[in-house]
């Protein structure tokens, strides 16, 4: 750009300022996508499964409550799915799940 002395200062400011604002635009972009992820793998995501047994609460009696469902549902057509409602990120239930 440095050697282009024939183009007008006006179409050059307009490339700087488009190629600032694609980056800008991008960046937002990767930022709403990590959020997404980030979210997602904590366990605040939509439930997009279809008949689910709901926990409505995280105590220390859920694991067990869950092993148990899992066992009446072996058996069962289909593949059954249990959702936990809680305030505490999915690492930290799984954490106290394999306990």
């Amino acid at each position: 750009m440095n050697q282009d002395v024939k183009t007008p200062p006006v179409f050059r400011i307009t490339a700087i300022i488009a190629g600032l604002t694609g980056l800008v635009i991008f960046s937002m972009i990767i930022a709403t996508l990590t959020t997404a992820l980030r979210q997602a793998a904590q366990g605040h995501s939509r439930v997009l499964e279809e008949d689910y047994t709901l926990i409505p609460g995280w105590t220390h009696r859920a694991p067990e409550i869950i092993r148990e469902l899992v066992e009446m549902n072996e058996e069962s057509d289909g593949n059954p799915c249990v959702v936990a409602m809680s305030r505490e990120d999915k690492p930290e239930m799984d954490e106290r799940f394999d306990r």
